[in-house]
């Protein structure tokens, strides 16, 4: 009987000892998957952040664009000093498109800030030329469809025979104004 208790004893300590182990061992592996989950956890939190930064920068880069482009809209509309060429040269093929014959195109003078000062400049420009009625007509036309800001100062028109024929040849003086950067 008395190894019976023995061995009831041995069996329940052995049971013991096992379920310490269990325990044990339970605990680790709980506290190893709880590092998984804290891990799966972070790896989650990250890419949802992620997926925030990826929105942001996309809605970032559509407001680049709009920027860039009104920019752009602004450069055609009143760019800086060297577009005056680019000016001078549109103007000309104005004129000639409506069947103007050119005699001069003269910079009347430059009006406002003076200096080395930054803003926005106003250049004036006299363009004299020979035509009709109608080429004149279609001059104006073109200048005011253009995306660049022009402003008509002032124009004289003059013929040598009175009252004007529509197909007369008219001498005509228009000054132009314009605005670029510096």
């Amino acid at each position: 009987m008395a190894e019976k208790k023995t061995g009831a004893i041995a069996f329940v300590v052995l049971l013991c000892v096992v379920a310490a182990g269990g325990f044990g061992f339970g605990f680790y592996q709980r506290s190893k998957s709880k590092q998984v989950l804290d891990s799966l956890n972070r790896l989650a939190q990250q890419q949802r952040q992620y997926e925030v930064w990826k929105r942001e920068k996309e809605e970032l880069q559509r407001k680049f664009k709009r920027i860039m482009s009104a920019i752009n809209r602004l450069n055609k509309i009143l760019p800086n000093v060297a577009g005056l060429d680019a000016f001078a040269k549109q103007i000309e093929a104005f004129a000639k498109d409506s069947n103007l014959t050119i005699k001069r195109l003269i910079p009347v003078r430059q009006a406002g800030k003076q200096g080395q000062q930054q803003g926005y400049h106003r250049f004036q420009f006299t363009l004299e030329c020979t035509g009709t009625w109608r080429g004149f007509c279609e001059f104006l036309k073109k200048i005011e469809a253009w995306d660049r800001f022009v402003k008509v100062d002032a124009f004289r028109l003059s013929a040598e025979k009175e009252p004007i024929p529509e197909t007369s040849i008219l001498n005509i003086s228009v000054t132009l104004s314009t605005f670029v950067y510096k």
